[in-house]
Formats: C-alpha cells, sequence, structure tokens
C-alpha cells in the first residue's frame, strides 16, 4: 500500500500542476492539455483503485473478514466494478 499512495501522490499533483499549466498559462497550453485529459487520467483512475483495494484488505484483515472466500470475491467485484464506472465515465 506504501508504494500506491507516494504514486497517486505524484499523479495528482501532476494533474494540479498540468491544470494550472492549462488555466494560468504557466507553460505550453497545448502540452498541459494533452497530458491533463490524454496521459494522466487512467494510470490515475487505475492506481486510484488499486490504493483503495489494498487499504480495504487491511480493514478486512483486522477484523479477521480475509479468511472468508465470499468476502475475498465479494471486494474484489466491488472494486471492479468501481474501476469500470470511472473508466466508463472517463471515456464517454
Amino acid at each position: 500500500m506504501f508504494w500506491s499512495g507516494w504514486i497517486l501522490l505524484v499523479l495528482f499533483l501532476a494533474y494540479f500542476i498540468t491544470g494550472y499549466g492549462m488555466t494560468k498559462g504557466l507553460f505550453d497550453k497545448e502540452l498541459a492539455t494533452m497530458w491533463h485529459q490524454e496521459y494522466l487520467p487512467v494510470p490515475a483512475i487505475i492506481i486510484f483503485v488499486i490504493h483503495s483495494l489494498l487499504g480495504a484488505r487491511i480493514l478486512l484483515r483486522r477484523h479477521q473478514l480475509h479468511k472468508s472466500k465470499s468476502i475475498q470475491y465479494l471486494t474484489i467485484l466491488i472494486f471492479l466494478v468501481i474501476l469500470i464506472v470511472l473508466l466508463y465515465f472517463q471515456f464517454s
């Protein structure tokens, strides 16, 4: 979980910087727009879902619920649905 949080932090900082680059003209507007709209969204969504899934796994282990296969499958299903919905919103 440690690595996913740092990657997520870097991606969101890049989001903020490119957003300011698009609106405030900090650097080339076309370059900022390309990075902000094309390159950053999908990795940020995937790492966000992975980071959340790892946090949920720690929570399940803390409460001794990780031994149940049905809870494991349900958790994976929920996060796959979240990933698909977020990617759908990104590309629609």
